[in-house]
């Protein structure tokens, strides 16, 4: 559940930005027009850092000059009080995030964590009379990235209870360092980077994705086209797969082709791709049980490939813990074959063993939730003779039917059913489809999209 959330301040909270650059305007009014313009373009491209990174860089990269620690804190104070007097003015204040924190404030520990100064931050939200919103405002000369790693440390809050909304790609990396899910706000540019882009509080649903490690690729989304609806026509939950191309292309994948065939249908939809590291049966459990605030009417997942390929010990420990987290329960593992790696050093693979205990209280599960249609994609069979540039392992070929075969069994829920595609890439020329023997090609994704909407029931 998401108890915590870390805001940005300056154009997430308040559109300070046109004021910030009048003050370093003000405070370098002596030096060269050219060099100040360079200085506004490195602020603005750079939202979270402090001003006094800021004034250093305006000195040793534009002026190639050595400043003193003393004159850069004089240039800072400076421009503070130029803050102080521009900046109490509420019209300022975004009033759809102030509308959120308003709303929010009761049910989310809410906090600051920005690159401006934190006595003048804290100065500003109290005579903006929104300090009382926010357990602290935090501020520099601290780095950022060491602002949240001490909020998150202070107050004892879990990782995946936590999120960071920011403008700029340094809260990108603040949050990443942390490894805190980000949600990009007022800046388009980050929406290839954040888990979600929050284009109005008032339609956005903050969800829950549970434990396990967060995934900090950039298949780690969730897109939905829901306006104010609590009853979505299709919830789709996907691992990596649904995403992943040879080509950095997100208009190829099977995923975007489906959400572009939900809207034509004109049916709601969230889409869940990869949300943790590894992307099991458990998660998607842990997500519908968290966010049972939420109806869901129709369910497609392509889950089962992770839960049971060639694994190293430290990943099967956070499957467990997923596990763990939503039945007690002692998954059992088989010991596979040691495997090579790029270094030279063998390491030793696993893979989990689902008895019928775990797998009747996935079907449990999914039952409780009286879905009107489930649809399991299974996994396309790989040739062991594929030529991939990633060598894997002899037992991964195996793990893909012993994938296939327990969907087969979940799959007893009376309005479920596969669809299946383990046999929809030529055993010959597979490399046409599949780029690393788990990943899909162009033509991959196209035909795994075909056969998903072909069992659809518009």
């Amino acid at each position: 559940m998401i108890k915590n959330i870390l805001f940005d301040f300056d154009g997430v909270i308040l559109d300070s930005m046109p004021i910030r650059d009048y003050g370093f305007k003000e405070i370098f009014k002596d030096f060269d027009d050219d060099l100040v313009n360079k200085l506004l373009e490195y602020h603005n491209q750079n939202g979270g850092l402090s001003r006094y990174v800021k004034i250093k860089y305006f000195y040793n990269k534009l002026l190639k000059q050595e400043i003193s620690e003393e004159k850069i804190t004089n240039y800072a104070d400076n421009f503070s009080k130029i803050m102080k007097i521009e900046l109490v003015d509420k019209r300022y204040l975004i009033a759809d995030t102030l509308k959120f924190i308003k709303e929010s404030y009761k049910k989310y520990n809410l906090h600051i964590v920005s690159g401006s100064d934190e006595k003048e931050l804290q100065y500003l939200c109290k005579e903006l009379r929104i300090d009382s919103f926010f357990q602290s405002v935090n501020g520099s000369p601290t780095h950022k990235n060491i602002l949240v790693k001490n909020v998150l440390s202070v107050n004892r809050y879990i990782d995946s209870e936590t999120i960071l909304i920011g403008d700029s790609v340094n809260d990108y990396d603040a949050a990443i360092e942390n490894n805190l899910d980000f949600y990009g706000f007022n800046n388009t540019n980050l929406i290839d980077i954040s888990k979600a882009y929050i284009s109005d509080y008032a339609n956005f649903l903050f969800f829950d994705y549970g434990v396990g490690e967060i995934s900090h690729s950039k298949e780690n989304k969730t897109f939905f086209n829901i306006k104010n609806i609590k009853e979505i026509d299709y919830l789709i939950f996907l691992d990596s797969r649904g995403l992943s191309i040879n080509k950095d292309s997100f208009d190829d994948t099977f995923l975007n082709k489906l959400m572009k065939s939900m809207e034509a249908n004109h049916k709601t939809y969230v889409a869940v791709s990869r949300p943790k590291n590894l992307v099991v049966f458990a998660s998607l459990l842990n997500f519908l049980n968290n966010n049972s605030n939420v109806t869901f009417k129709n369910l497609i997942t392509n889950l089962g490939f992770v839960d049971f390929t060639p694994k190293k010990e430290d990943n099967l420990k956070d499957i467990k813990n997923q596990i763990k987290f939503l039945y007690d329960y002692d998954i059992n593992t088989e010991k596979l074959s040691s495997y090579k790696l790029s270094t030279g050093k063998d390491e030793s693979l696993f893979s989990l063993l689902y008895e019928h205990t775990y797998t009747d209280f996935i079907i449990s599960v999914f039952m409780k939730y009286n879905f009107r249609k489930i649809y399991f994609i299974n996994t396309p069979l790989i040739d062991k003779k594929i030529k991939v540039s990633r060598r894997r392992p002899l037992e991964f070929f195996d793990k893909i039917k012993t994938t296939n075969n327990k969907i087969n069994k979940i799959n007893k829920i009376s309005n479920s059913e596969v669809v299946d595609i383990k046999n929809l890439f030529e055993m010959q020329n597979q490399e046409r489809y599949v780029d690393d023997a788990v990943h899909f090609t162009v033509d991959g994704h196209r035909m795994i999209h075909e056969s998903i909407l072909s069992r659809l029931l518009f």
